[in-house]
């Protein structure tokens, strides 16, 4: 058997195959002696059944690919009861293996081989090929006496006598080394020369190994694996083929670099994280990834699906961790790149900010707790406490917390929380809520044209109109006032939750409405003293819109007034136009014209007085224009032959003016017009009408129209309620009044 063995030997050198050298793990070295066995034959009878054949399984996946390509070989068979023996033939001719693991042992490791010839195993980088060359040599110059050659990776214990150059001191330490291997105490791999990647396994389990096959030609590289089982009663499995195709590497191998820096890697210790990983690498070609093998002891994988990576870290590890991440680059080239992060030391937080702390005092409120930390864990409360005087704690059950505020308590209150974390420890937090009274409004509602009381309702919207409850409204929101115009209600709102109210009022009770709808608008929080003023229809109840239509065409929507507070020169007539007024031209108005215009503008006799808010002014008359001065606080008269540059005009009025506040005024009258209602008396009046309305109405029922009235009708004297109603002066840092759509308003937003 001996001689035989040798004489393998021998041939095999002698053939000059090129085989490769590889790298083979600890399973290269194992012993079968299984493999010398003597065959066992059996006889059959009826006690003793026929031996059943054995069935041989071999797997290989995959069993194509490019260099270097990774290959999961299994042997099995069936009945597995019945098989005693495993054996795996590999033959990789122009192969080497630059990597393995098996179901055996461990990594080989860096022996002190110097009890072998000297040049059988190598730790040098010489080329595959070369390594082989070498072994075959050796293997023809060395007598293995005593010894299965070291191809076949098997040991026989035996004598060898010295013409073999290997005294026994040196098969001694030999067997050492061995061991060292068989039993897997070594850790750092070599280069040995050996077959090339061809190898023969025999085993009395299944057999699971990985090889990863290069291929240094430009051929490809065909591996042949034959695969056997035996059964106990000696029957052998045909044999079963397998073949694996190594593709040569590409001359220039594509490189390519992930970025892992836009992960979210960080997480807390013992909980489950997922991570996107990118899709795509540098050069912005799409990857897939094939793996992920975590290269500590800190995290585990779940699982790689869609470019999602599922990792948990493991009890009590924190820390950075490692995870290498295998891929594949578009052309299908293999990739590895590690992935860094840390574990995070847990720290059970729940977070209260979107819970409801707040409530109106003496009432009691049910807080719903969140049932899970901010890492999504389960959380379980054992108690809550005050921290203050200001609620009292009810009950604390099912994730309910039960609290009530007590008497006259407002404000801010701080509450204590305990619980128990998913992992079993005990955790505190303090929160805070408020206590907050309702809105409270009251006041009056009053028309702006007289004091005496008058009922009305009112509606209360938030500032995005939404209509407020309060607890005197009724089905529809309306809140009526007493008959004097009095209210009292509180909003069923906190002022914490309102930024701004909005107010809307007309007189009258629902069903029967006698004026425009009033809105104002006011900063959120109690107020007592409101003074709500709203326009009453008046002569208008049949026809509202006659006086709103009035109102908008004449004011454009933004009522003027005048600034009477400051009206101090009064009315100045001046009997002869100034040199030098421009293109009003000359212009003398005789002793009968300027008497008559100051009778026209007289308080009292044609109503000038309610046009200017104010009721005592001075009237005087010049001969001439030595003091003429136009400006604030008067309003000059003036005869002209061309009033505005046209001497088809009767009037023309130049106003000083800050915004819509009127400041004073120069108007300018024909010369030829009469002392007579159509005459100075319609122009004069109309001309004044102008401070407040800038522009012409449309309806000739009035003064301010052509050719109107010769005086001013109940739609010229209504506007100057609005004008110098206090309550509707603007509020915005601008002169004038509210826009009509706050005064004169035809419904309430809802």
């Amino acid at each position: 058997m001996v001689k035989k063995q040798v004489g393998e030997l021998i041939s095999q050198a002698k053939r000059k195959t090129r085989r490769v050298a590889g790298i083979v793990g600890l399973s290269a070295f194992l012993t079968f002696n299984s493999f010398f066995s003597a065959k066992c034959s059996s006889t059959t009878s009826p006690s003793n059944p026929d031996p059943i054949t054995p069935v041989a399984n071999l797997i290989v996946n995959p069993g194509s690919g490019q260099s270097p390509l990774e290959t999961l070989i299994q042997l099995n068979g069936t009945p597995a009861a019945e098989i005693k023996e495993y054996k795996l033939k590999i033959d990789a001719p122009d192969a080497v293996v630059i990597a393995s693991s098996s179901n055996y042992n461990a990594t080989m490791g860096s022996p002190d081989f110097s009890g072998f010839p000297a040049g059988m195993f190598s730790t040098s980088t010489k080329s595959a090929r070369e390594t082989a060359r070498e072994l075959e040599g050796e293997r023809a110059r060395t007598d293995l006496k005593g010894r299965k050659f070291l191809g076949e990776l098997t040991y026989e214990s035996g004598r060898i006598d010295e013409s073999s150059g290997i005294a026994e001191s040196s098969i001694s330490k030999i067997d050492s080394q061995l061991n060292s291997v068989r039993t897997g105490t070594l850790s750092n791999s070599i280069i040995i020369k050996g077959a090339a990647g061809s190898e023969e396994i025999i085993s009395s389990t299944p057999i699971s190994i990985t090889r990863t096959y290069e291929n240094l030609g430009e051929n490809n590289i065909t591996i042949t694996l034959t695969g056997e089982v035996t059964s106990h009663a000696g029957r052998k499995s045909s044999p079963v083929i397998r073949t694996i195709t190594v593709q040569p590497k590409d001359e220039e191998e594509y490189e390519c670099v992930l970025n892992f820096n836009g992960i979210a890697r960080d997480f807390y210790e013992e909980t489950e994280h997922d991570m996107t990983l990118p899709q795509r690498d540098d050069k912005n070609n799409i990857v897939t990834y094939t793996s992920a093998n975590p290269l500590d002891s800190k995290t585990k994988i779940l699982s790689l699906e869609d470019y999602v990576l599922s990792v948990k870290g493991e009890t009590g590890q924190t820390g950075e961790y490692v995870i290498r991440m295998n891929f594949n680059d578009y052309l299908g080239g293999n990739h590895s790149q590690n992935l860094s992060g840390n574990i995070l030391t847990y720290d059970s937080i729940v977070n209260f900010s979107g819970v409801n702390f707040a409530f109106d005092e003496e009432d009691t409120h049910n807080v719903n707790l969140p049932s899970t930390d901010t890492n999504g864990n389960a959380v379980n409360y054992t108690s809550a406490r005050a921290l203050d005087s200001k609620i009292q704690v009810i009950s604390l059950e099912n994730y309910i917390l039960s609290v009530e505020g007590k008497k006259d308590q407002i404000g801010t209150y701080n509450l204590e929380i305990n619980f128990e974390d998913y992992l079993g420890r005990d955790k505190t937090q303090n929160v805070s809520g408020s206590i907050y009274d309702l809105l409270d409004l009251s006041g009056n509602l009053r028309s702006n044209e007289s004091t005496s009381p008058i009922q009305g309702k009112i509606k209360i919207f938030d500032e995005n109109q939404n209509l407020l409850e309060t607890d005197k409204s009724d089905a529809n929101g309306y809140n009526v006032t007493s008959s004097s115009g009095a209210f009292d209600f509180q909003v069923k709102k906190r002022v914490s939750e309102l930024s701004q109210i909005k107010i809307q009022a007309a007189l009258g009770i629902p069903g029967n409405r006698q004026g425009w709808v009033r809105t104002i608008n006011i900063p959120s929080g109690d107020n007592r003293t409101l003074d709500i003023a709203a326009v009453p229809y008046g002569n208008f109840a049949s026809n509202p819109d006659e006086f709103r239509n009035f109102m908008y065409e004449t004011t454009g929507g933004d009522p003027a007034l005048f600034d009477y507070e400051n009206f101090t020169g009064g009315f100045i007539i001046i009997k002869q136009n100034p040199s030098g007024s421009g293109p009003d031209g000359e212009g003398i108005f005789t002793d009968e014209q300027a008497n008559f215009i100051k009778n026209v503008v007289t308080p009292y006799t044609n109503s000038v007085e309610k046009i200017l808010g104010i009721s005592n002014y001075p009237i005087t008359i010049e001969e001439n224009s030595d003091n003429y001065a136009p400006g604030a606080g008067k309003i000059y008269i003036v005869p002209s032959t061309s009033p505005g540059g046209n001497p088809g005009y009767a009037g023309v009025i130049n106003k000083y003016s800050l915004g819509r506040l009127v400041q004073g005024a120069v108007i300018y009258l024909r010369e030829d017009l009469n002392p007579s209602d159509w005459g100075l008396k319609r122009v004069t009046l109309h001309e004044n009408g102008h401070i407040i309305y800038p522009f012409h109405p449309n309806n000739q029922n009035s003064i301010m129209s052509s050719p109107g009235t010769n005086y001013y009708t109940n739609l010229d004297l209504k506007g100057p309620f609005i004008s110098y109603e206090k309550t509707f002066l603007r509020t915005d840092g601008l002169t004038g009044i509210q826009h009509l759509d706050f005064i004169l308003g035809n419904n309430f937003y809802k």
